[in-house]
């Protein structure tokens, strides 16, 4: 089977070219002796419903749309199209229904979790203390690319701290995970021994954690305050996590409550009460 693989962010920079490259795509389909299979990731992009469309671009896009249900209006053994979406619920009730099966890939759990913490530190972390003077990323270019080897504390590395990360990260992405040890990577290599240390792993751990949470919108019902799985479950506790717990503790008591217990409208308020002081 042919295959094609494009974005739903493709369609708007061709203006009024979208409609007729996507009629050339489907006569393609219909030429084509193997059939086609079309994957447009980021689908919502141009395939969102009609009645929230908006901005400059949104005439060609819902022309483009309209070009695609014109093309998928009957069943056809012609093209299998394949939609890829993180917010099915903006697709377009039309394109909905042309679905003849969804699969959710959802969040990894638990399991999937603690191999993605295993994979992603022998990929970003392990692989590089293990080569020395490999290639480090960007921080490595930053220093100026010749580094020496870096040190790892084996208790970094134990099956005990990959369960114990993997609870933490609770509602993770694998993209999330990712990113995470290549900041674990990147502290490693701008501390000042270069060598990753559970201090420096609690450290970015927890800064990944506020910055998930900041993503979800500070979400009332997942206050800093009532999560034992943020600040107050460290890995293991050392005296430079303690301090900061302690920190942490201060700023909240002298605040009253945390900023993430509070409602966007809550938040303006005490702003505009903090701008008149």
């Amino acid at each position: 089977m042919d295959y094609a693989i494009m974005s739903g962010g493709d369609v708007g920079p061709l203006g009024d070219d979208a409609v007729s490259q996507l009629h050339r795509l489907f006569h393609w389909a219909s030429t084509s002796s193997k059939g086609l299979m079309l994957f447009i990731d980021e689908a919502e992009a141009f395939l969102n419903a009609r009645a929230s469309a908006g901005g400059d671009d949104s005439i060609h896009r819902r022309h483009a749309l309209n070009a695609l249900l014109y093309q998928t209006g009957t069943q056809s053994k012609q093209f299998m199209l394949v939609l890829a979406t993180n917010r099915p619920e903006d697709l377009d009730a039309a394109v909905l229904d042309r679905m003849d099966a969804s699969v959710l890939i959802d969040l990894p759990p638990q399991p999937e979790r603690e191999r993605l913490t295993a994979l992603y530190m022998k990929e970003h972390v392990q692989k590089f203390a293990k080569n020395g003077n490999g290639n480090g990323g960007f921080a490595s270019k930053f220093l100026g690319g010749n580094i020496a080897n870096c040190e790892i504390e084996t208790t970094c590395t134990t099956k005990e701290i990959y369960n114990k990360i993997a609870e933490r990260i609770s509602g993770f992405s694998g993209r999330e995970v990712s990113k995470l040890f290549i900041a674990v990577h990147h502290s490693m290599l701008l501390s000042a021994d270069r060598k990753l240390t559970m201090s420096i792993l609690n450290d970015v751990l927890d800064s990944k954690i506020t910055e998930h949470r900041q993503k979800e919108g500070f979400n009332a019902s997942l206050s800093v305050s009532s999560s034992p799985k943020s600040f107050n479950s460290p890995l293991i506790s050392t005296p430079a996590k303690k301090n900061r717990e302690e920190a942490y503790d201060n700023s909240v008591n002298m605040m009253g409550e945390t900023s993430s217990a509070l409602t966007p409208q809550q938040r303006k308020e005490k702003e505009k009460e903090r701008r008149k002081q």
